[in-house]
């Protein structure tokens, strides 16, 4: 706590001064109004009477334009192409991961130490450093807004660093075909199509249980099924269909015959904008009830929670089937839907051990 007195000069005028303790030093400073000492006061008190962050606080006030959160606030009003559900995610986000230190300064005065500091904060409440990368990039768009709109001219979050992930990873689980016969035969009937589906085509579980009858084309050889739309959910938690999840998830996936031949039946019955895979009550399939019938087909095969491999991982086992078949990066992150090769490489390069003994025997061969 701060403490003030009044005092006079030699030359008989009255001052304040404020005494306080910051960082074990005894400091004060004097004013010539009870006013401004007042103020000064209440200040260094919310700074904890530390003084550099008392003067930050001070000039903070005295610069013009709006805070982060102001600016955060402004971004997402303006922003378009982005669904209900998403947006009020990011309105959430901002007085959670920005409404301290941070949040309150003014957007002219930020540089990159304040965000290094809101950096290490966000890894002090606990987030991954994939959490901290996507507010940190929510962060970054709105700086770009900021710079639009000409408040700042440079946006401080450009050349920091993300920490390091610490956490261990969750495994990526590859299913052999074994594995996935046995998982097949003790799944609920009704739901083993639209689990084939999955594996036959890697597509993620909102993109498959959105398919229309329409999304397919059945000739055969050369049967393939276009990615239009998947399910979203908007900001009161109902479900909706959109676009997919990027640009480029947009696509048109090749078919085996083996999906060819489980579709014709079904696709029989169906009308051209009708869901193709539906639960036993014809509704859409979520995800929460499809996890239900996964995990006890699981448990029926023996297999304990902590063992057992995701719905997910469906898409996993798919990539990794391509890869061994001999797809390239290229070609699989466009089945995939990946919005760039790199994410591809990054996820599934540590599954081609094979094609590093090709690519040795290559150049012996070569330089041989």
């Amino acid at each position: 706590m701060a403490s003030l007195d009044k005092y006079q000069t030699p030359a008989g005028a009255e001052r304040y001064r404020v005494r306080w303790v910051s960082n074990g030093d005894r400091e004060s400073q004097s004013f010539d109004t009870e006013k401004d000492a007042l103020r000064w006061k209440h200040v260094i008190e919310a700074a904890g009477g530390d003084t550099g962050k008392a003067v930050d606080a001070i000039e903070n006030q005295i610069e013009t334009g709006p805070t982060v959160t102001e600016l955060l606030t402004r971004h997402i009003d303006n922003l378009i192409n982005v669904g209900p559900y998403q947006l009020k995610r990011y309105r959430s986000a901002v007085p959670l991961h920005f409404g301290g230190d941070l949040g309150e300064l003014k957007v002219r005065r930020v540089n990159s130490e304040h965000i290094v500091a809101w950096t290490r904060q966000m890894q002090a409440k606990g987030l991954s450093v994939k959490s901290i990368a996507n507010q940190r990039g929510l962060l970054s768009a709105a700086f770009d807004t900021g710079i639009r709109l000409g408040y700042m001219k440079d946006n401080p979050v450009a050349g920091v660093r993300l920490p390091k992930e610490t956490r261990p990873e969750e495994p990526m689980r590859i299913l052999t075909m074994p594995q996935f016969d046995q998982l097949i035969e003790a799944m609920h009937e009704h739901y083993r199509p639209v689990t084939r589906m999955m594996l036959y085509t890697g597509l993620r579980f909102g993109e498959v249980t959105a398919l229309q009858r329409e999304d397919f084309q059945l000739v055969g050889a050369t049967s393939t099924v276009r990615v239009r739309r998947a399910w979203k959910e908007d900001g009161n938690h109902r479900f909706y269909l959109g676009p997919p999840k990027t640009p480029k998830a947009r696509r048109t996936v090749s078919l085996p015959a083996q999906a060819d031949a489980m579709l014709r039946p079904i696709l029989a019955n169906r009308a051209p904008d009708e869901m193709v895979f539906k639960t036993v009550y014809g509704r859409q399939i979520r995800s929460s009830a499809y996890h239900k019938v996964w995990g006890t087909a699981w448990g029926a095969m023996g297999v304990a929670p902590a063992a057992r491999p995701r719905p997910h991982d469906l898409r996993h086992t798919h990539a990794s089937m391509m890869l061994a078949a001999g797809m390239d990066m290229y070609e699989l992150s466009r089945r995939m839907g990946h919005e760039s090769v790199k994410t591809t490489v990054d996820r599934y390069s540590h599954l081609l051990e094979d094609a590093h003994a090709r690519g040795a025997s290559i150049a012996d061969s070569a330089f041989g």
